[in-house]
């Protein structure tokens, strides 16, 4: 369900690609990124894991926005929901999406990490 979300978001960057001349057009400059977004604490049942070391968790959905921790792979977490943010690109994939997210191990620390570094693609709810 998540990879389709992704998927979704790479078709249209293609057809808008088409649209306009074949430049690719990504998410706000992180010089114009703002780092105040809408989240919830969605009550959660289930858990997903970071999967990379290292793995920044950011006071909003753009890679200029302030750190809050970094994880690494195997970390598990509350997945609350997901917004479109900075597109980052790993390996082969791109992912224009971020999951709100929280440390399943006490609730806290709560940020945003790139569904490119969560398993199952992130949060299943937008926020």
């Amino acid at each position: 369900m998540n990879r389709r979300r992704t998927g979704v978001a790479l078709f249209s960057s293609m057809v808008l690609a088409g649209a306009v001349g074949g430049a690719v057009l990504t998410t706000a400059s992180p010089a114009l990124a703002g780092c105040s977004h809408y989240h919830y604490p969605k009550s959660t049942n289930y858990y997903i894991e970071i999967n990379g070391s290292s793995v920044a968790m950011r006071t909003g959905p753009h890679t200029s926005c302030g750190l809050v921790e970094r994880w690494d792979d195997g970390t598990l977490m509350y997945p609350h929901c997901y917004t479109n943010g900075d597109t980052v690109t790993r390996g082969s994939g791109s992912w224009s999406t971020w999951s709100w997210v929280s440390l399943a191990a006490h609730g806290s620390p709560e940020g945003w990490v790139s569904d490119a570094y969560l398993t199952d693609g992130g949060a299943n709810t937008r926020c």
